[in-house]
This record gives structure tokens, C-alpha cells and sequence, in this order.
């Protein structure tokens, strides 16, 4: 059976750089790719729509209803090609345009973002099949679109991410961090990733510089754009970085004490993966999180949820001692390696994906070639 990827990133010329790209097509490609289908990923806007010809199967991460994707969709439909659409974002709903991340963080406006939803929510009629990265999206797309088969494929870490883990960590986990009398302190780091997380860190910023600037060796690491009332936090206990291509942000986690993601409550936030606890699981590094139902499916030491902004505090203090962080490095090591794997996840979609398929018979091909 032949695969294709497609995905709808603005970086058309290295696509890998996009983390929606890599988590919900690089990864499980190179999961389908070890149970040895041809699997090619590509970006719509560059690929010449007879491509699709050759596969049996083709996956379009967050599509939008224009001109090159209705010719696709011909085309499968013509050729009895399985075409599946991808969200891992509440972008199919124009309805909560005023309430998205980038309207409430001033980054877009209202009716430039209803217009993008609307698009997306256009093009469903286009698609066979649907998979999403969380429960609460597959909740939110069976409301819009009630016939759908909807298959949850969570976000999952890939072998090359697993690589990175064994080359950069040391055998103690705690040897990289500061310590005292069998108290640790190091660097918390937040890494937002995009500018659209200001209202989220704003509600906890003064918990968090209540415990960053009691302790001497602690400090906030925050890698990426994010509006910080610096003034909060003493003198040295600041650290801004730039933003971090995905090659370094390996370095960033394995070296930092704890990493953290803050969430105001809001109906995005809610849709929202697991991304980074399992990004630092595979370090051994603990992360301490906002509620998020895509959190609800782990259970192990090292993953802390605090329910409201005053317990920041009292959940980083947790991890200052110096055994319990060693203990909950290697059980975050190990349950990332057997549960947060794409490999792990990958049976659930190939039976999705072929349940269709029985009239297939596309010979196995070469590499797709992309064309501007």
C-alpha cells in the first residue's frame, strides 16, 4: 500500500520544521515506513494533483477548501484513492473565531479568522475518513460533521526524537541540576513554541516568580516569543532565549530541571496535545502542566497537573528533592520509550486507513517528485 502525506505548511522549501508536520506526518510515516509501506510526505501547495495517482491512500494534514484541493479530491474519487483529513487544532469552527489563541493574543482579527475556519470547515464534505490528535477534537469534529469516521491518533514521539534522548542524557538525571544538601534547583523552562500563549502565562507568571526568586539556584527559562512582566522576577532569575529550531530543543529539555506549560482555561486550550510532556518524558525531564484532557491518559511519576495558578509553587518545590527527581527521570525515560512512541500508536491507524482498501492495487512506487 502507498501512502501519502500532505501538508498545508508555510514552510513549503523544509516542511520538517513545522512541529504539526513532523508529529502528525514525519512520525507516523516513519512508523508506516517500519511496517515497510511506502509512505512519501509532501506539501500541497507544491504538489501536481495527478501525484496522487500513485497511492492508495492520501492523508491531507489541516486542509482548506481551495482549487488544488478540490482537483485532489477529483482525483481520489475518480481512482478510488482513500483520502483521509488530518486536524490536530480547532480550526473547522467559525463560530469560536472570536475566542481562538491568535485573535485573543492580537495576532489576527476576528474575521480573518472566521474566514480561515470557514474554509476548513467547507472542505470536510471532501473527505472519506478523519483523524485527529485528541478525544476533544474528535468531539468537536462529530458535532460538525455527524456521519464522519473519526479515528483519535495521538501525537507521538519519533525514533530520531528517542536518539537525541539516549545521546544527550546522562546516566544520573539529576547530575546536570544544582545540588544542596539533597535539594535540587535548575532552570524551569517554558517553551511556547508560538506567540499566541501570552493570555496562558499571564495568569500564573506571579506564582512562578514567587517560586523562582525564593530559591537562590532557580531560574525561568523561557525559550520563544512571550510578552513576561519581567519586573516580577529578581535579578538574574530571567533567562530569555530566541526561538530554537527543533535540532536544539533536545539540548534545551534534557538540560533544564523541569519544563512547564501553563493553559487558561478555554475551549482551544482544551483541544490541545500532549506535546510537551512527552517531548520531556523522553528525557527524563518533569513537567508540570495546566489541566489538559489529553494529560488524562498518562499516569506516572514526573507528570504533575496543577488546578489552579496557586499551586505553581507547591508543584515545582515537589521536585527538589533530589531522590524523588531521580526516581521519576527513570520511570519518565521508560514510559515514554513503551507508550509515547509513534510505533506504539501506528496498528490503530493502518487498520483505519485499509478498512477501505480492499480494491487497491497501486504497485509500490518511487519517491514523489514536487514541483512549484
Amino acid at each position: 500500500m502507498n501512502i501519502l502525506y500532505l501538508t498545508n505548511t508555510r514552510f513549503a522549501a523544509a516542511p520538517y520544521r513545522d512541529a504539526s508536520t513532523r508529529y502528525r506526518c514525519y512520525n507516523y510515516a516513519e512508523a508506516l515506513r517500519n511496517k515497510r509501506y511506502v509512505v512519501d510526505v509532501g506539501v500541497l501547495d507544491v504538489i501536481d494533483p495527478a501525484s496522487v495517482e500513485r497511492y492508495d491512500v492520501v492523508i491531507v494534514l489541516r486542509p482548506t477548501m481551495d482549487r488544488r484541493l478540490k482537483n485532489i479530491a477529483n482525483t481520489c474519487k475518480a481512482r478510488n484513492i482513500t483520502l483521509v483529513a488530518d486536524f490536530d487544532d480547532l480550526i473547522f469552527d467559525p463560530d469560536l473565531a472570536q475566542a481562538s489563541p491568535v485573535v485573543r493574543n492580537a495576532q489576527a482579527t476576528p474575521d480573518l479568522v472566521e474566514a480561515q475556519y470557514q474554509r476548513s470547515l467547507n472542505c470536510l464534505s471532501l473527505f472519506d475518513r478523519f483523524v485527529v490528535s485528541t478525544k476533544e477534537l474528535a468531539a468537536h469534529l462529530g458535532r460538525k460533521a455527524p456521519d464522519a469516521e473519526i479515528l483519535h491518533l495521538p501525537n507521538a514521539l519519533s525514533n530520531f526524537w528517542m536518539l537525541y534522548s539516549k545521546h544527550l542524557l546522562q546516566e544520573d538525571p539529576a547530575a546536570r541540576l544544582i545540588e544542596n544538601n539533597g535539594t535540587l534547583s535548575g532552570d524551569v523552562s517554558y517553551l511556547p513554541g508560538t506567540r499566541s500563549h501570552d493570555h496562558d502565562f499571564a495568569e500564573v507568571q506571579t506564582y512562578l516568580a514567587d517560586s523562582i526568586n525564593t530559591q537562590r539556584d532557580r531560574r525561568l527559562k523561557i525559550i520563544g516569543a512571550l510578552d513576561v512582566n519581567e519586573s516580577l522576577f529578581d535579578e538574574g532569575k530571567l533567562h530569555r532565549g530566541t526561538w530554537k529550531d527543533f535540532y536544539e530543543l533536545p539540548g534545551e529539555i534534557a538540560g533544564s530541571w523541569l519544563t512547564i506549560a501553563p493553559l487558561a482555561d478555554s475551549v482551544f486550550n482544551r483541544c490541545k496535545s500532549h506535546i510537551k510532556f512527552i517531548e520531556s518524558a523522553a528525557f527524563g525531564t518533569p513537567h508540570i502542566s495546566s489541566p489538559l484532557p489529553d494529560l488524562n491518559q498518562h499516569e506516572v511519576e514526573g507528570l504533575c497537573i496543577v488546578n489552579s495558578a496557586d499551586e505553581w509553587k507547591s508543584a515545582i518545590d515537589t521536585f527538589a528533592d533530589a531522590d524523588y527527581y531521580r526516581i521519576c527521570g527513570e520511570q519518565l525515560r521508560k514510559y515514554a520509550a513503551e507508550n509515547c512512541m509513534a510505533d506504539v500508536h501506528i496498528s490503530s491507524l493502518i487498520e483505519f486507513i485499509t478498512e477501505s482498501d480492499t480494491d487497491s492495487n497501486h504497485e509500490y512506487s518511487a519517491a514523489l517528485p514536487q514541483i512549484s
